[in-house]
């Protein structure tokens, strides 16, 4: 079972995505609302996945992936987000983030995206 770590400050999505993701037989090691609770969920739990936003208050998810690869180069993310500039996704390419989800997101491709990461 993969153990995976959510982090966004939008409360009731981390809560609808912890009960989509218990339903796939995923386990949920840990949720947090900022980068700065990301990196400390990664470096406790050591998830196989991080689902997280990238626009959050204080620390955001930019904040939090570059951290983690300096933990952990090889960690795997699933960015959801609501960027709506390229530059904010080029930013993203440049940090190795290959999966990135649109919001709102779907729990249709929520299940899409981690059969593929998985």
């Amino acid at each position: 079972m993969k153990k995976i770590i959510i982090v966004d400050n939008i409360h009731d999505l981390v809560d609808s995505l912890v009960d989509l993701l218990k339903m796939l037989g995923m386990d949920v090691v840990g949720t947090g609302s900022n980068g700065q609770e990301a990196v400390a969920l990664y470096k406790s739990l050591k998830p196989d996945i991080t689902i997280l936003d990238v626009i959050m208050d204080d620390y955001d998810g930019f904040y939090a992936i570059k951290e983690i690869q300096k933990i952990n180069p090889h960690a795997k993310f699933i960015v959801m987000t609501s960027l709506d500039s390229k530059k904010g996704y080029d930013d993203l390419l440049a940090l190795g983030i290959k999966t990135i989800i649109r919001k709102p997101v779907t729990f249709d491709k929520i299940k899409e995206t981690l059969n593929n990461v998985v």
